[in-house]
């Protein structure tokens, strides 16, 4: 018997009450659901069950134009403007930004340009938490919670989990691709709607043996995808 193990089973004796178990004190309960000899349906929750196996993912940093919104609302709400709405006040920032020259949206820019590089740095430092063992555990403790909080919330729950980022992403579709070699053609990184409709309409032109290419990326990707998740499979 493993040391886990005979620690659980002086639990069972009444002889120890709680565990320190990275860098924190839980319960042997606890410990179960997140050991691989714990049992696959834990029906007994904990409020220690609450607390997370890492840190809180860093949260993407917010756009130019958005960082211009928080700064004008901020203004604009004086005192004689404190009670307007979101709706009103999303038309003003509009009428705002696109006032400003390029050089005044540089700034805002820029700032989110730094924000970025600061969240490339955190998240990296957050992504050396992420080993396959411990996303399965952390996602374990998410399911328990978020079953939890369903029996007596009034309303539909999210429950969100972590991805692997070591996982491939899965295929495309045929059009996916055909708009991803589009804005490789033209040089573009981000499209608007007239854009995305224009892309539609061609897509829509194109005969049947214009679109095998694309047909044939996707096919090549899911045999790709495929592989790589067989190997991740066997690996964990």
């Amino acid at each position: 018997m493993n040391t886990l193990g005979k620690l659980l089973t002086m639990h069972e004796l009444k002889a120890m009450p709680s565990l320190f178990y990275k860098g924190r004190i839980v319960s042997v309960n606890l410990m179960r659901q997140y050991t691989d000899i714990s049992q696959e349906n834990v029906d007994i929750y904990e409020p220690s069950v609450s607390i997370p196996l890492i840190p809180e993912e860093p949260k993407r940093p917010p756009t130019a134009y958005i960082l211009f919104y928080r700064e004008f609302l901020s203004k604009t709400r004086s005192k004689e403007h404190k009670k307007l709405n979101v709706a009103d006040a999303a038309k003003l920032a509009g009428a705002g930004w696109a006032r400003l020259s390029p050089d005044e949206k540089n700034v805002y820019i820029d700032q989110y340009k730094k924000k970025v590089e600061e969240y490339k740095k955190e998240h990296d430092k957050w992504s050396k938490y992420l080993t396959p063992k411990v996303i399965y555990q952390e996602n374990k403790r998410r399911r328990l919670v978020h079953e939890h909080k369903l029996k007596s919330a009034e309303k539909k729950l999210k429950l969100k989990l972590i991805k692997d980022p070591s996982i491939t992403p899965p295929p495309k579709t045929p059009y996916a691709y055909y708009i991803m070699k589009r804005m490789n053609d033209e040089g573009t990184e981000d499209i608007g709607l007239n854009k995305l409709e224009q892309y539609a309409f061609d897509w829509e032109k194109l005969t049947l043996e214009d679109k095998q290419p694309y047909v044939k990326d996707l096919n090549e990707e899911t045999i790709r995808y495929e592989q790589q998740m067989e190997v991740y499979r066997n690996l964990n």
